[in-house]
């Protein structure tokens, strides 16, 4: 498996992207749609970071939820993320997999 290094400001750049084409394009309307976009806004870093650490893995409902509470147990990587376990919600965990469909479907479009 072939995983790209992007840095850290074009990642940003495209989650700004995919925040303008959601707005632009109606994806608030979709049914999948979980996350409004003041989460992104607020934890563009932080999703950011794990979206990179979750790049091209699959997970399905039971995994997402799995890694979600193994990760909001994790004290030091929440402190060095400089986020609260409360703010790491399920609506946050959603929006860290949003992003990364939207990666997956800039990366088709570039091969």
């Amino acid at each position: 498996m072939k995983q790209l290094i992007i840095s850290d400001k074009v990642q940003k750049e495209m989650l700004t992207d995919f925040m303008i084409m959601r707005e632009t394009k109606g994806m608030n309307e979709q049914k999948d749609r979980k996350t409004d976009k003041s989460i992104y806004e607020d934890n563009k870093d932080f999703i950011v970071s794990l979206a990179n650490l979750l790049y091209k893995i699959e997970l399905d409902d039971r995994e997402k939820k799995l890694l979600w509470k193994s990760l909001r147990k994790n004290k030091k990587m929440l402190k060095s993320m400089d986020i609260s376990k409360k703010e790491f919600d399920m609506d946050l965990m959603n929006g860290i997999l949003d992003a990364l469909r939207y990666k997956y479907i800039q990366n088709e479009k570039l091969v």
